[in-house]
């Protein structure tokens, strides 16, 4: 089957004195039929005619935009620049000037930007060999548009930011020529806000062209492209080829088509043979070729088979690689080759601080890809952004489920609606005709938070892909909800939301005001839904940042940020301490990425998450959430195997109704296993043991069972007396399945049920400190100051900040604590050195105090580490010498309703044990008059336990976070 798709490029009559000749010349001899076939058997891959590009080119920049009117084609350019690279690269372009802070530490700068025109020029020898071919320019990836002229002809423009500029240049004579491009770097046309394809905070605006620079000469006739559509049931391809023709005549030609395994393309799967008539121009010709279903292997994460498609005409030959899968939508899940898939996923923001721009080779991208999947990731949206064809293919060869976007970002749509559309169609075309062959390639959507009402023209391009492009599945945009749209738009195939009618899906919208439990999922929210959900954004909790990583930045940014935090923290007195911030405030930052990870496994029938992130994203206020830093490298405080139990494919879970246990209760878990593996577990036996460290309370044994690969699935119930548990302790819960990697971990924590709460002999409590007070600590006394609803300008939450407490200043700023748990004062509070889900409760409501001329080595007992743009030194429980007296402060409320705050209770008890001690005997002096907690007394919320009913025992209560 063919059809005319009427493209002529006259190209023969261009009269060229820079060699362009006239194609006139018909080939009319037509390729035998059995010909053809020999060549098929013959295998191998024809090396393509390509010369590359890349090395020094010559070099000016156009500041004032007048190259084309002074005619920079027609000379010789006065500089040089190495391609493919950037002008920031070779370190051309207007250096950084900026000093103001506001600005400094919203995130690392571009060392030498320019917005602009720049021009390049290179000279190439023709080969004798190429006499009469047809020469094509390729630049694999251009910010934002190209113009080509070779010698003094101009031959067109390109503007795409996401696919390669093709030029097809005709037939240039042997012999020596002159290329020049002229790119600009300016907006063409209003993409919005935060579209990582054109953000300076992220990809950089780069000048320059960068992947594959490649001259490639053609025949007079050839294969343009090949789209393949493989049905994973049947074996079946569809090739939908498109044939140019660059006589001036129809000719008629012998195509063959061969499909091998790859990388071993001596494995033939099957073949077709058509003789086609192509009138001049391009004709697209549809090849179904019928490999047998019992040969070919599917592809998903787990077993990537690929194969290859060869085409053949004349002695033109073309290769594409393809994969068979069948990815579709059934109800609220994924499915892939009939099975649920749950998207475990990272939604990156194109961040990559040396070069400014993604790398373009493979092997950066396998690095990548592998340090991902270590981490259990099998999802990569590009946030507004589409990855460069060297990412498609790692993904194919590693099994990474890829989401491109166009780059669209918020308002776009509103800011450039008339003039930008059909830039906006003809980009989705060429993502869909670059990226669409490869397997990894599953989902789309247009563009990332619209903000607008009006996105009828993004329906209309789902609906256009929908019917051009089967092989992915299409969303209008991420997160419809910024769009006041209260869930999926009508015709998406999917949705991306935070919140909806049914229910938020983000944890941040339960942590800060219920009690810390591990029942709720997100079903309410997800089970109803008529497509596949997936959370948006989710996580964004902020870690302090490296200061190391300053070192790092040898490349084109330079980290004005950090270097700003770095000053802030050593005027702070703070900055030895840097370390230890990243450690703790790390560590509550992955307790809530696991709590956050796992709500979304216990729930049944759902789409999966998208962390943002699992990498650094530096833009929008320094937004420090990741697990793995901007250079892709795992943070002090995690490992992909510690990452990965929570986060695998096949994962277990414990339904706890509380963290904080009484040891007159029994503890109560239901374990269940997530499992989206590659396969069932076949009679399975799942271990499970409740430690206090290495001694035993508990352990006991499931099964064996047969655990289907199908998702959630129960496993067991849990029951275990604490009454062995004497004094306050620490406890983890471990399962494992047996005789596997699988495994899975729960920090809970076990207290006395009686506890003496009278204050020792010698030792004053008090909530405020009064003259008395203050004369009997003068003259020795030890006093205990414990104030009721302190408040102050730095108040506290189980939560660091979500993503930035530079760009959203209207929450809680405190980013965790740092404990000194071999304190004595700590004792009879087991605490590890950062915060974690015992000090919810504390937390709630409280505040720290700012220290007032400290002496720079002063450590509170309990720290609160401030954000990294202020670095105040913050203590909530912290001594000084007064006098000859002692006093111990906590600035948390260990007042209020003691018999039914358990943790609470204890904490005071510990404190109170230390006053009395030996061992208390602080010897700094702090001016009390600076440093004492006297805030206003506020009523406190009251903190909500999570709504569990006979009906929806496992719903969450739908509370929102006031933050």
């Amino acid at each position: 089957m063919k059809t005319n798709i009427n493209k002529m490029r006259l190209l023969g009559l261009l009269s060229l004195s820079c060699g362009l000749t006239v194609l006139a010349q018909a080939q009319n001899a037509p390729t035998k039929i059995a010909e053809a076939k020999e060549q098929a058997k013959a295998g191998g891959i024809q090396p393509k005619n390509t010369i590359s590009l890349a090395g020094k080119w010559r070099f000016e920049m156009d500041s004032k935009d007048v190259g084309k009117a002074e005619g920079f084609f027609k000379r010789e350019l006065a500089s040089d620049i190495q391609l493919p690279g950037s002008m920031a690269e070779n370190q051309i372009g207007n250096p950084i000037t900026d000093t103001n802070p506001r600005n400094l530490v919203k995130s690392p700068k571009v060392k030498f930007d320019y917005r602009g025109v720049a021009w390049y020029q290179t000279t190439v020898t023709i080969p004798e060999e190429w006499q009469g071919k047809i020469t094509e320019l390729s630049l694999e990836r251009v910010c934002w548009q190209s113009e080509l002229w070779v010698d003094d002809v101009a031959i067109g423009s390109r503007d795409s930011l996401t696919a390669p500029h093709q030029y097809e240049i005709g037939v240039l004579n042997p012999g020596n020529h002159r290329i020049t491009l002229r790119v600009d770097n300016r907006k063409i046309f209003e993409l919005g806000w935060n579209t990582h394809s054109y953000h300076e905070q992220s990809c950089t605006i780069y000048n320059g062209i960068i992947g594959r620079i490649e001259l490639s000469a053609r025949p007079a006739v050839f294969v343009r492209s090949c789209q393949v559509y493989p049905d994973a049931t049947t074996g079946k391809c569809e090739l939908r080829v498109t044939i140019a023709n660059r006589t001036a005549a129809a000719v008629s030609r012998t195509i063959s088509a061969t499909v091998y395994s790859w990388p071993e393309s001596s494995s033939k799967l099957a073949e077709k043979v058509e003789e086609v008539s192509l009138p001049p121009g391009e004709t697209e010709v549809k090849l179904d070729i019928d490999a047998p279903k019992d040969g070919v292997k599917l592809w998903n994460e787990f077993e990537r088979p690929l194969y290859l498609a060869r085409l053949r005409l004349g002695d033109d030959v073309l290769d594409t690689r393809f994969g068979f899968r069948r990815f579709e939508a059934r109800g609220p899940q994924f499915f892939i080759n009939g099975k649920p898939v749950l998207m475990r996923g990272e939604a990156n923001c194109a961040q990559f601080p040396l070069t400014g721009y993604p790398p373009m080779d493979k092997a950066s991208w396998v690095k990548i890809f592998t340090l991902f999947k270590s981490f259990g990731i099998n999802h990569f949206r590009a946030h507004a952004w589409v990855p460069p064809e060297a990412a498609f293919d790692a993904a194919d060869e590693l099994g990474v489920y890829l989401q491109p976007e166009l780059p669209n970002g918020e308002n776009s749509v509103n800011l450039d609606t008339a003039r930008g559309l059909p830039w906006r169609q003809a980009e989705f075309d060429r993502i869909l005709d670059t990226y669409g062959n490869h397997p990894s390639f599953v989902l789309m959507t247009m563009g990332n938070e619209a903000k607008t009402r009006q996105i009828d023209f993004l329906k209309e391009l789902v609906k256009r892909g929908r019917s051009r492009d089967s092989r992915h599945l299409y969303a209008s945009i991420a997160n419809p909800e910024a769009s006041s749209i209260p869930g999926e738009v009508p015709g998406d195939e999917f949705v991306i939301l935070h919140n909806s009618p049914r229910g938020p899906r983000r944890l941040q919208y339960f942590i800060n005001r219920n009690q810390p439990e591990t029942l709720l999922d997100y079903r309410r929210s997800t089970e109803t839904s008529p497509v596949p959900v997936i959370s948006h954004e989710v996580g964004q909790w902020y870690v302090y940042p490296d200061l190391s990583e300053i070192a790092k930045y040898t490349g084109v940014l330079k980290p004005v940020n950090l270097e700003y935090f770095r000053d802030q923290a050593a005027k702070e007195n703070v900055l030895a301490q840097v370390p230890e911030f990243i450690n703790a405030t790390g560590n509550i930052s992955l307790q809530l990425y696991k709590e956050e990870v796992e709500r979304s496994l216990r729930t049944p029938l759902y789409g999966g998450f998208q962390l943002l992130g699992v990498q650094d994203s530096f833009d929008q206020g320094s937004a420090y959430v990741g697990m793995m830093n901007s250079f892709f490298e795992p943070k002090p405080f995690v490992t992909a195997a510690s990452f990965h139990e929570f986060c695998g494919s096949q994962t277990p879970l414990a339904r706890m109704k509380k963290r904080v246990w009484l040891n007159d209760e029994t503890f109560e878990a239901a374990i269940e296993l997530a499992n989206y593996g590659p396969g069932p577990l076949a009679q399975a036996v799942v271990d499970w043991q409740l430690l206090e460290g290495a001694r035993v309370v508990g352990q006991g044994e499931f099964g064996p069972q047969n655990i289907p690969d199908t998702g959630l699935q129960p496993i067991g119930q849990i029951q275990v007396p604490l009454s062995s548990v004497t004094n306050a302790a620490k406890l983890q819960l471990l399962v494992t399945v047996r005789n596997t990697a699988i495994r899975n971990r729960w920090d809970l924590w076990v207290y006395p049920s009686k506890i003496g709460g009278e204050v020792p002999k010698d030792v004053k409590v008090v909530q405020t400190l009064d003259e008395t007070t203050r004369r009997e600590l003068r003259d020795g006394g030890r006093v205990v100051l414990l104030p009721s609803s302190y408040r102050s300008e730095y108040p506290t939450a189980m939560t660091p900040p979500f993503w930035s407490p530079i760009m959203f200043t209207n929450q809680k700023q405190i980013l965790g604590l740092l404990c000194d748990p071999k304190h004595p004062a700590l004792q009879d509070f087991p605490t590890d050195s950062h915060s974690n889900w015992q000090w919810f409760d504390l937390l709630f409501q409280g505040a720290a105090i700012g220290l007032e001329d400290a002496p720079a080595d002063y450590r509170p007992i309990v720290q609160g580490i401030d954000r990294p743009d202020r670095n105040h030194k913050l203590a909530l429980i912290y001594e000084t010498k007064v006098g000859k007296g002692r006093l111990l402060v906590c600035t948390l409320d260990l007042n209020r309703d003691l018999d039914k705050r358990p943790v609470a209770r204890q904490l005071r008890a510990s404190l109170l044990a230390y006053a009395a001690s030996s061992e208390f005997n602080p010897t700094t002096e702090l001016d009390l008059d600076k440093n004492l907690p006297v805030g206003s007394q506020q009523p406190v919320l009251a903190l909500l336990s999570p709504k569990v009913t006979a009906d929806s025992e496992h719903e969450n209560s739908g509370a929102i976070c006031a933050v």
